[in-house]
């Protein structure tokens, strides 16, 4: 399980909106934070751990709610956001690559490489040959 989906299933996006400000009603609805309005068009369903705003048409996720709620430029902060305002202990260390992955990551690499050359010389090939199409029909039309 990577760190979105651990953050994802740890948090509860109700409780995540009320630490954050988000006053709810009884049917967790409010208000938008995103844009004004006068009526609740903000709704946060704890089955699903969704949100949705039917006004702005935004919704997402927990690590979403957040990112946006506090003007976060990426999930990745907004999961680290999350850690430590809810004590979470996930280890957000970068991941070092073993030996096997780099390999893997090389021949992807190599193997994407050569994909875009051949895509270079088809689309080549293609050139050169409606070219030679169309000299072929100048010299039918001129020497006929």
């Amino acid at each position: 399980m990577n760190i979105f989906e651990e953050t994802k299933n740890r948090l509860d996006i109700i409780e995540v909106a009320e630490y954050y400000g988000i006053g709810l009603n009884k049917q967790n609805k409010c208000c938008c934070p995103f844009h004004t309005e006068k009526t609740p068009s903000f709704s946060i369903s704890r089955k699903k751990q969704m949100f949705h705003c039917f006004g702005c048409n935004i919704s997402g996720d927990v690590i979403n709610l957040t990112q946006n709620l506090l003007h976060l430029s990426t999930s990745l902060d907004a999961v680290r956001q999350l850690d430590t305002d809810f004590s979470l202990g996930l280890n957000l260390s970068p991941h070092k690559p073993t030996k096997k992955e780099r390999q893997k990551q090389a021949a992807r690499s190599q193997r994407k490489f050569l994909i875009m050359k051949w895509d270079e010389w088809k689309d080549t090939a293609i050139r050169n040959v409606i070219e030679y199409i169309k000299l072929l029909e100048q010299f039918r039309t001129h020497f006929s």
